[in-house]
């Protein structure tokens, strides 16, 4: 397997540019932020064309080789533990907001907002989790 070709955290990067360019492209966003969207969705636009193009072009081997660096042990493992540590992070910065918010900005609608969200958000964890757990 040619490692320089197979990289999945560089689709997972690529794909976070992406989401980071359609997020400044909203109506809230200043306008000198939302000045820098064209040239970002421009770059990410080019590579993932390019990524795409390139791996047409690959031998058969080598594009097995990618579909099997994708699904191999190591990496979904990887991706699994970071899910984790995160959405552990996440729960603490969301508890961490609603506190804020409530106590220190006395803004109970956007703390409420802020709760309920992460309520919805672990309900959601809990149905993947029984939905994966009757599957496997």
């Amino acid at each position: 397997m040619n490692k320089g070709r197979v990289n999945p955290l560089f689709d997972d990067l690529l794909n976070t540019g992406l989401l980071v360019a359609i997020g400044l492209n909203s109506s809230f966003v200043p306008d000198w932020l939302s000045a820098c969207t064209i040239p970002l969705w421009l770059i990410i636009l080019a590579a993932l064309i390019f990524v795409r193009w390139k791996r047409k072009s690959l031998p058969r081997e080598e594009q097995q080789d990618l579909k099997r660096a994708e699904t191999d042990e190591r990496n979904l493992m990887i991706r699994e533990k970071a899910a984790w540590m995160w959405i552990r992070v996440e729960y603490w910065l969301m508890l961490g907001m609603f506190w804020a918010v409530g106590v220190i900005f006395h803004r109970s609608d956007i703390a409420y907002t802020i709760y309920w969200i992460s309520i919805i958000h672990w309900f959601g964890l809990v149905a993947a989790r029984w939905w994966l757990s009757r599957k496997y």
